[in-house]
């Protein structure tokens, strides 16, 4: 049985203004945003995805712009608040209903990464308290999660290879090995988290890339 048909395809010259690159969109009530990361924007559509308006606006406490270019996530909490992936800068813009900066959050300082790490945010949501989940592409130890205030808590959802005696009999062949045998041989690492949603019941979907290959 066929369960979708094609709809039809919006463009931004349907919408008669410029749009760079869309890296991601959020289906709230009944609008579609979506986030312009060239242009530093959000899009906000109707039902029929007809544009209601464009955000673009965004300053900080003392009026000066803040830019977002290379963003890759948004989400908007109930209350209006905006939380934006800031990739490129590798940290959390929170903005009030106003487009006012009102919260940024930086790397945080944990050991449990276990290396020197980007912060390069991608993917974010919110729970039902408030808490933060973040994915950064250059962690694949799970989603960072941080409490409403900023401050990080702990690994959400992290992959684990299972030490089977293959991946421990590799694991010391590497010890002989040379840089070009190494390259060949299988690499076991755990997945990375691509994207993820959350439902109205608080259970969370993750998407993965990576792992065995």
């Amino acid at each position: 049985p066929i369960t979708y048909e094609y709809d039809k395809t919006v463009a931004p010259k349907d919408l008669g203004i410029s749009v760079g690159e869309a890296t991601d969109f959020l289906w709230k009530n009944d609008t579609v945003y979506v986030l312009d990361s060239t242009n530093s924007q959000i899009l906000e559509l109707d039902a029929n995805l007809t544009l209601k308006n464009v955000r673009n606006n965004f300053t900080d406490a003392d009026g000066n712009p803040v830019k977002f270019e290379g963003a890759q996530g948004f989400t908007i909490a109930d209350n209006g608040k905006i939380y934006v992936s800031d990739t490129k800068g590798e940290q959390i813009l929170v903005f009030n209903n106003q487009n006012q900066l009102i919260q940024t959050i930086k790397k945080p300082d944990t050991t449990l990464v276990g290396f020197e790490f980007q912060f390069d945010v991608s993917k974010i949501m919110l729970n039902q308290q408030g808490d933060i989940y973040v994915v950064a592409l250059s962690v694949n130890d799970g989603a960072f999660t941080f409490t409403p205030e900023g401050d990080f808590l702990y690994f959400f959802g992290k992959n684990t290879i299972t030490q089977t005696a293959e991946v421990m009999l590799n694991q010391i062949k590497k010890l002989f090995m040379t840089r070009e045998q190494i390259s060949k041989l299988k690499n076991y690492t755990p997945a990375s988290i691509k994207n993820f949603d959350i439902d109205d019941k608080g259970f969370i979907r993750f998407s993965n890339i990576g792992g065995l290959n």
